[in-house]
């Protein structure tokens, strides 16, 4: 069985004064429920082969049961304002309420500011316009967040599918984390875009950073609890940062026949930060600093030519970077 409401309300303000002032403004909620429940019972022996429905069943041989639900609750506000459409100044803030959190945490606060500057409508770029159909410096600010997959990790769940001494028996799923929040992401950046020679060229450039902190993760924990890991929010995060470009030319336009020419870019560094200690394994390393999935690799030294070895640069118990020809050097 599977109930979903939906529900929503917004409200849309649209303004103009002096053909020179632009205000355009949103606010709403929006609440959704979800529950879903299913039961299942197998049975055996029945009175009459050419029936198998459950009531003709004698013998009930298992039966299982289970479901889930949530809620959500947003409230969704957005404003832009434009003069002449040189200047722009836009600013959202929304507040989100989850299931997926204790009372206490369940509330999160996000918005941005953004601003942008056309500066191809100003009356001294006139003589220009010729060759720039749109020049406009851009840039935001903002957080955002996301919640975790699992519908009750802040809370003890208990399965009922097992057995103890013919009685019913419950068993703890996991290990709840009563403090678990909002994983949150702070984004900023600045771009510019131009257009060119009546359109026929684009471009725009960017360059961003997104910090995110309170990752929402599992962790591992020692076993002696029952339990392999917790689903927490650690100290660390990941710093990304990066530069994106993109061009785009009508080289060629004749009758049904079209040449246009695209090409991207986009380079992307991801680097750990708050990490209490290193965590190594797989070959890999997560490290204060050190770049996203980067390998912790032996550090080849070569081969001996006289005896054909494989050898490796380690240390010796003075620190000093020495040679060695074992399959597990000492590394740092």
């Amino acid at each position: 069985k599977r109930n979903k409401i939906t529900a929503k309300g917004m409200f849309n303000l649209n303004l103009t004064f002096k053909d020179r002032h632009r205000i355009n403004a949103t606010a709403g909620v929006e609440a959704i429920d979800f529950a879903q429940t299913y039961n299942s019972t197998t049975v055996s022996n029945f009175i009459d082969d050419s029936k198998p429905v459950l009531s003709t069943g004698t013998v009930a041989t298992s039966w299982t049961g289970s479901g889930y639900d949530y809620s959500t609750f947003s409230i969704i506000s957005r404003a832009d304002y434009s003069y002449r459409y040189r200047y722009f100044l836009g600013a959202s803030f929304r507040q989100d309420r989850s299931s997926r959190f204790a009372p206490e945490y369940r509330t999160g606060n996000f918005w941005s500011v953004s601003g942008a500057w056309r500066i191809t409508n100003e009356p001294w770029m006139k003589p220009l316009r010729k060759v720039f159909d749109n020049v406009k410096f851009k840039g935001s600010y903002g957080y955002n967040g996301t919640v975790p997959n699992k519908y009750y990790q802040w809370r003890t769940l208990y399965s009922g599918s097992g057995s103890y001494d013919e009685s019913q028996a419950l068993s703890q799923s996991f290990r709840p984390t009563y403090d678990l929040t909002w994983e949150k992401n702070r984004i900023w950046n600045v771009g510019v875009d131009v257009a060119m020679l009546g359109n026929r060229v684009k471009f725009t450039a960017e360059y961003y950073e997104r910090k995110s902190y309170d990752l929402i993760q599992e962790l591992p924990v020692s076993e002696t609890t029952g339990y392999s890991s917790i689903l927490t929010n650690p100290p660390a995060g990941i710093h990304n940062r990066g530069f994106e470009l993109d061009l785009n030319a009508s080289v060629l336009s004749i009758g049904a026949f079209k040449w246009d020419l695209g090409f991207n870019m986009a380079t992307l560094k991801a680097t750990y930060y708050g990490l209490e200690q290193d965590i190594i394994g797989n070959g890999q390393i997560k490290r204060n600093g050190e770049s996203v999935y980067a390998w912790y690799m032996y550090d080849f030294a070569g081969v001996n030519p006289n005896t054909g070895a494989v050898t490796y640069w380690s240390y010796d118990k003075y620190g000093n970077k020495v040679h060695s020809t074992s399959e597990n050097p000492s590394h740092r």
